[in-house]
């Protein structure tokens, strides 16, 4: 005769508990095979061993008990495959939006590491790709919060789509002003990519080529920037200055004038 199991035998050699096997046998997922009668201890086999191992590989890969059951109540293969199927294509999509986030964590990051690893006083000429923007012009005569708030309402349908943290903001400069140590924005924006925004949407590149490009808090009291203003002079050797940009360097929570930035001034 096949040997027969208690409740708790079975707890201890399989590791579910009690109360879940309770629950099983409630919902008819696995039941005991034998049931006396006159104590109404209910006593487990061999087949109900290799049941409650499916059980618990199938919650392993994230399977609903509720579908389990309809699948092994069919008797059918074939489902058992296709539930397999149809929850491998579930952990794929569940990898790839993990994957996401752990990119978008390490963008964040590389972004803090570069402000804590910048040096005041230091610049360099590096290329840059073609970028579009999305803008709100500073000439409407918002104060600073309302034009970052005009601007999120004008990206509302691009940052809803991304579901990144992974946000790119800057500012123009006026390049006149800004050479005469004096910040004048021209406008705000938010770097966007190709069916992140509507047709009807102004969106403008800004050109790819060489930028002059340093670090600062350009907001500041301070005025530590306008220090710089020589060295960027060397760096365009014989070369113009065109447009003037501020990038954020990292996202942040606190006082905007205190941000570090990324000035990257096009050479033409």
């Amino acid at each position: 005769m096949e040997h027969r199991y208690t409740v708790g035998e079975v707890q201890k050699r399989t590791g579910i508990p009690t109360s879940a096997l309770r629950f099983y046998d409630d919902i008819g997922l696995v039941k005991p095979s034998y049931t006396d009668e006159n104590t109404g201890y209910r006593y487990y086999g061999y087949t109900e061993f290799w049941q409650l191992e499916i059980v618990k590989i199938c919650k392993s890969m994230g399977i609903s008990l509720k579908e389990l059951k309809k699948v092994l109540e069919s008797n059918d293969p074939s489902r058992f495959v296709d539930l397999m199927m149809r929850q491998r294509d579930t952990a794929r999509q569940k990898l790839e939006a993990m994957q996401k986030m752990l990119d978008d964590l390490n963008w964040m990051t590389e972004r803090y590491e570069a402000i804590e690893a910048y040096q005041p006083g230091t610049c360099e000429v590096r290329h840059m790709e073609e970028r579009y923007i999305l803008s709100v012009s500073a000439d409407s005569g918002l104060d600073s919060d309302s034009l970052h708030f005009a601007l999120q309402c004008k990206a509302e349908d691009a940052l809803s789509s991304r579901m990144s943290i992974k946000r790119e903001y800057g500012y123009e400069f006026d390049p006149d002003a800004f050479m005469k140590k004096e910040i004048l924005w021209m406008k705000e924006f938010l770097v966007v990519e190709e069916g992140e925004y509507r047709h009807d949407c102004f969106v403008e590149k800004l050109p790819a080529g060489d930028y002059v490009c340093f670090m600062c808090k350009p907001f500041s009291e301070s005025g530590e920037w306008t220090s710089m203003l020589d060295q960027v002079q060397k760096a365009c050797g014989d070369r113009k200055m065109g447009r003037i940009i501020a990038m954020e360097a990292a996202l942040y929570f606190y006082d905007w004038r205190d941000e570090v930035y990324e000035i990257q001034i096009q050479l033409i």
